[in-house]
């Protein structure tokens, strides 16, 4: 915990005044890897943790330290293994068994499909946006068309680890508005992304092409390929800031001069006030070009 991280602080210049002969040089390097992984420097401490495991690849505790720091460091492929070699230490007690286990289930969910939805009420009073002003020249406007209905959201992603700081990731999204009164405007979106993700412990980088298709009023009525690009970077453990760049051709089965590329940028800065609640800030912009 913090208690001891700042304990470790306190005592290892102390410690390091020692004649010589009363230091143990092991007990010293694993100390200061601990502070490193606390300062955020994975990298360093994940290398003084492997310096100690090579003169002393016994040393069960110290692999576990490592793979904790590999784990946090998007590793996540390498600490299953550390883990792997921890359970082969002859006599391994019993509360270290159990820790292993609830690690290991800590490791799996990282890799297993994810999955988050909602729903909501809708009422819409306008559906098709008829203006205010129902006679145009020769043109002449229907009443405005009350709606409604439900609706939804739901997403499934799954990462895999495959080497070092690097995964693949497949995302899949629906979203959807069902009005049991006006069925002509039933709108369902539905996106599937994958590619690479470059993960360590303060940030993230993934490119992923995807494919998204769009039924409006029960029919097919568009579908995008295009490929989106996403970086996130820890600031502190309160702010996150996220930012992606995402560039697609739309397709249209009917309305072939709506045709065209579109482009969206976006930043957004999280702000998590406590383990249970958080906020987040940011803007964003875009713009659909068209043949006519």
């Amino acid at each position: 915990g913090q208690q001891n991280t700042d304990n470790i602080r306190f005592l290892l210049p102390l410690y390091r005044r020692l004649p010589a002969e009363q230091q143990d040089p092991v007990l010293a390097e694993y100390a200061e890897a601990i502070l490193l992984r606390a300062d955020g420097r994975h990298d360093a401490a994940e290398q003084k943790l492997r310096q100690i495991l090579e003169r002393n690849p016994e040393f069960s505790p110290v692999r576990l330290q490592l793979a904790l720091t590999q784990s946090q460091n998007g590793k996540q492929r390498e600490a299953a293994a550390e883990i792997a070699r921890i359970r082969q230490t002859p006599e391994l007690p019993a509360p270290v068994a159990q820790y292993l286990d609830q690690y290991e289930q800590y490791l799996n969910r990282e890799r297993a499909w994810q999955f988050s939805g909602n729903a909501y009420y809708l009422q819409d009073n306008n559906v098709a946006r008829a203006p205010e002003q129902r006679t145009y020249g020769a043109w002449q406007f229907n009443e405005p068309q009350s709606a409604h209905g439900i609706g939804y959201e739901f997403s499934a992603q799954k990462t895999t680890p495959i080497k070092g700081h690097w995964a693949t990731r497949i995302q899949t999204s629906t979203y959807g508005k069902f009005y049991w009164d006006a069925h002509d405007y039933d709108d369902l979106i539905t996106r599937a992304e994958t590619g690479l993700v470059w993960r360590n412990a303060k940030q993230e980088f993934s490119a992923m092409p995807y494919f998204e298709k769009r039924w409006f009023g029960t029919t097919p009525y568009s579908h995008t390929t295009g490929g989106i690009l996403r970086y996130s970077y820890i600031l502190s453990p309160q702010w996150q800031a996220f930012s992606a760049w995402q560039s697609g051709y739309k397709k249209h089965e009917e309305r072939k001069y709506l045709d065209g590329a579109s482009h969206a940028a976006s930043i957004s800065l999280l702000y998590r006030s406590s383990p249970q609640q958080f906020f987040v800030f940011g803007f964003g912009g875009g713009r659909e070009n068209a043949k006519d």
